[in-house]
């Protein structure tokens, strides 16, 4: 199967939440993360995001209580490479006023 631009999206909420993982054999660019704040009382609210790396069975954080102001959108516009099984993570430190979403390109080995 060809390459192929994947997208997902979440509500976020005060627990870890998995965005996207990446499949078996395949790797995956993440060429934009989006972060809007939905809180109608005018409120900054902060974003966590990480990364779980399969292969070191390890957890970083890509950016830790990011401020999104209030009706405003934050986003990445700085590519995230992820490898097979691995597991990109967002939180928001208040339920169901941030949304998350990403664009994404998935990349399938070539055969020989």
């Amino acid at each position: 199967m060809p390459n192929r631009f994947v997208n997902a999206g979440k509500i976020l909420t005060t627990n870890t939440q998995v965005i996207y993982t990446c499949p078996d054999d395949h790797q995956v660019s993440v060429h934009s993360l989006f972060f809007t704040n939905t809180n109608i009382e005018n409120d900054e609210r902060y974003v966590s995001i990480s990364i779980f790396d399969s292969s070191e069975n390890m957890e970083f954080y890509v950016g830790k209580n990011l401020p999104v102001p209030a009706n405003s959108t934050l986003s990445f516009d700085k590519s995230i490479n992820l490898e097979e099984n691995d597991v990109l993570k967002v939180k928001a430190d208040k339920d169901s006023e941030v949304h998350g979403f990403i664009s994404a390109l998935l990349i399938t080995p070539i055969s020989i």
